[in-house]
């Protein structure tokens, strides 16, 4: 494994992302010291960008979850957007959807993905209304609530939140009046902005 390591990690986009998730699994399982040099290796954007739910829908979420704060470190460092925004986030609903994975997997996925959240509210909220009908404990179901900006939710979603009879009435309409204000603040700095670029006529 070691060798193989070293003849293809220069260009690890030659092999397919399956081929790197198999393996990472198999490490992963197998505890061996190659997992670090094989999460790096998937979180790069040749093979984390290209990655699907088929390849990833096996692994372990806390692996998926490494890989997802590398691939973080490395957007924060060469300051490049990942194209794959959604992928945690499909594998957080497949997961649920099968009851594969835990309350505390779940806030652990969305704690390691932070880095591509604000683009995935829906996405995530979709995965949190399966979570949120599986056996979890109150405590559970706060702390998964809390993960979630509802501020940044679609409306018809928003208002799909709303109705929703496990999500505290207060959490919704907190997140409506913060959208309302930054509406109008938005709205407000539009008629400024307006009004400045309006010429004067003089009669």
């Amino acid at each position: 494994l070691g060798f193989i390591l070293n003849s293809t990690t220069n260009k690890p986009e030659d092999l397919n992302p399956a081929w790197w998730t198999s393996v990472l699994q198999f490490v992963c399982v197998q505890t061996l010291d190659a997992k670090a040099s094989l999460v790096a290796v998937c979180a790069t954007p040749s093979i984390y960008d290209k990655l699907t739910l088929e390849h990833i829908q096996d692994l372990d979420p806390s692996i998926l979850a490494e890989v997802a704060v590398h691939r973080g470190s490395l957007i924060e460092q060469d300051g490049c957007v990942s194209t794959n925004l959604l992928l945690v986030y499909q594998y957080l609903k497949h997961r649920a959807q099968m009851m594969a994975i835990s309350a505390s997997q779940f806030v652990l996925l969305l704690r390691s993905s932070s880095w591509c959240r604000s683009d995935c509210q829906d996405s995530i909220f979709e995965a949190l209304e399966i979570m949120l009908d599986t056996e979890v404990s109150e405590e559970e179901r706060a702390e998964m609530i809390a993960e979630v900006d509802f501020t940044l939710l679609s409306q018809p979603v928003l208002e799909r939140a709303a109705r929703h009879d496990k999500i505290p009435v207060k959490v919704t309409q907190e997140a409506a009046l913060t959208v309302c204000s930054r509406l109008r603040a938005e709205l407000q700095g539009l008629q400024a902005e307006h009004k400045l670029c309006t010429p004067v006529v003089v009669s």
